[in-house]
């Protein structure tokens, strides 16, 4: 009867460990899958960030009859300095569009020197367009 008893509990303990070892398998994988979840989750929204709040370089830095459009109507009432705009860098997607130019930037004086400088602009919903900064290119 002892016999009986002992290899009953033995078999329950083997019963139990296999019912843990089930059961702790079930769970690592519905963890895995949730952290790959959570991971995936972050990444899109870090995506859906740079979407609408980062800055976008141009695909191709032509300037096209558009961009100089922007680009006229920001600068025309600067005073002191010419600006010629040698490409279109990019754009940032805001409540409008900021805008990137790579300019030629010569102060209007004799014998001045030439230099670079990335020239910002932000184009509203309505189609106003205003310089933001102008910053020294640092090549």
């Amino acid at each position: 009867m002892k016999a009986t008893a002992i290899s009953l509990r033995i078999m329950s303990l083997g019963l139990i460990c296999a019912v843990t070892v089930i059961g702790l398998t079930i769970c690592c994988k519905a963890m895995h899958k949730t952290v790959n979840a959570s991971a995936l989750e972050t990444t899109s929204k870090i995506e859906m960030i740079e979407k609408t709040g980062g800055w976008t370089d141009a695909k191709d830095s032509e300037l096209t009859e558009e961009r100089l459009a922007v680009f006229n109507k920001a600068t025309e009432s600067l005073l002191g300095m010419k600006y010629e705009p040698v490409e279109y860098l990019g754009s940032q997607v805001v409540a409008g569009i900021n805008h990137c130019y790579l300019c030629r930037a010569t102060a209007v004086s004799p014998n001045a020197a030439p230099h670079l400088v990335r020239v910002y602009i932000y184009e509203d919903l309505m189609g106003g367009c205003t310089v933001t900064d102008i910053v020294e290119a640092g090549f």
